[in-house]
């Protein structure tokens, strides 16, 4: 029997399956593998977003697995940066390439850059971060800036490097205090042997393996959302979707039909559905509001400008209480004071859960705050 679901139980169903219910997961590296991959633009966000998901865990403990070589910072996918298994980037780009350089063909010709300039300066900037140590990004630049000769614009520079990355050649491996630092993707790899092992693998059969990642962690999806979130098109996703068999089951939604994994886990998540979710601050591109292809099952119609109030891709970071954004968040000029702007009047109970979202917050940064709700 199909399992059918209201508006507030998709809510909560992927809630759960984002692992925002913070009660299985023990370390950052699960928290991917249950997702398949975070979006990155935010580094300060994703890494709390990592560690609220992952009991016990802090911000400390999620650079560490960077800076060994489990996870990195990367554009796998629409061109966006995304944490992922560090042995998921080069077989992801693989994946994406074609599309993401084909949206680019326009840019290139715009800025005069033809294909020798992309291939020679592809092949110089390899040639030097092979051998170096990792490069802050505007060592980066300057490297870029060589290759090319002369003197050419930022936008030339930023769009070169955009070459790099979109074709998994570079990434953010290990820190330098609190800057990301970029490597050479497969010399790193290199240095650390357990994320490179899987060195070739079939890329149908591992697209179909990351759409069940990316189903499991966010579940339930439509086909939709999941080619909105790969940056693929449907006709791909259906392939893979069909290549896994019963190892995804449909359940139904007020937004019609969607997939969620078959495994205990979402047997469990359905059956907790009763359950009202607790309160929590989230950055402002978490998963949960980035993660599919209409946030409109979670903000509400009169509030969704607010979520990105100049329409640039701006997330503002959110509150949300059962599973619902209830208002917006941001930090003081110290950093130490979260001032939270509801979009309507906050029950008790909220405030109270604000309050200790707040100090889970502080307890992942290491850092003390407050909270500053309008009178």
């Amino acid at each position: 029997m199909t399992a059918e679901l209201t508006a507030a139980q998709l809510r909560r169903a992927r809630w759960h399956s984002l692992a925002l219910s913070g009660e299985s997961i023990t370390t950052t590296p699960a928290v991917v593998d249950r997702l398949g991959a975070l979006q990155g633009q935010d580094l300060p966000g994703v890494l709390i977003s990592l560690a609220i998901r992952a009991k016990g865990t802090t911000v400390h403990d999620a650079r560490r697995h960077f800076d060994d070589g489990t996870l990195v910072r990367g554009w796998p996918m629409r061109g966006t940066l995304h944490v992922l298994r560090a042995e998921d980037l080069l077989p992801m780009a693989a994946v994406t390439r074609k599309r993401v350089l084909g949206g680019m063909a326009g840019q290139a010709r715009r800025l005069d850059i033809s294909q020798s300039t992309i291939s020679r300066v592809i092949d110089a900037v390899t040639d030097v971060l092979s051998v170096s140590e990792p490069v802050g990004r505007a060592e980066l630049r300057e490297i870029v800036v060589r290759a090319h000769g002369g003197e050419p614009a930022r936008e030339v520079v930023s769009h070169l490097i955009y070459q790099l990355c979109t074709r998994g050649l570079i990434c953010h491996g290990p820190f330098r205090g609190e800057q990301h630092l970029i490597v050479h993707t497969e010399s790193w790899l290199g240095a650390h042997p357990a994320s490179a092992r899987v060195s070739n693998p079939d890329l149908d059969d591992f697209l179909a393996q990351m759409l069940k990642h990316y189903v499991t962690g966010h579940g339930p999806v439509s086909e939709a959302d999941a080619a909105r979130w790969f940056g693929l098109p449907l006709t791909t996703i259906r392939e893979a979707r069909l290549s896994l068999g019963e190892q995804l089951v449909t359940v139904l939604t007020p937004s019609g039909a969607q997939w969620m994994s078959t495994t205990a886990e979402t047997e469990r998540i359905l059956s907790s559905l009763s359950r009202r979710p607790r309160v929590r601050l989230l950055p402002g591109f978490d998963e949960f509001m980035l993660g599919y292809a209409d946030r409109s099952f979670a903000v509400p119609a009169h509030a969704r400008d607010e979520i990105v109030p100049a329409k640039n891709g701006m997330f503002r970071s959110t509150v949300c209480s059962g599973a619902s954004v209830v208002g917006t968040w941001s930090k003081g000029k110290l950093g130490e004071q979260l001032h939270v702007q509801p979009f309507a009047e906050l029950s008790a109970h909220t405030k109270q859960g604000i309050h200790t979202a707040a100090q889970e917050i502080g307890r992942v940064t290491g850092k003390q705050v407050s909270v500053r709700l309008p009178h």
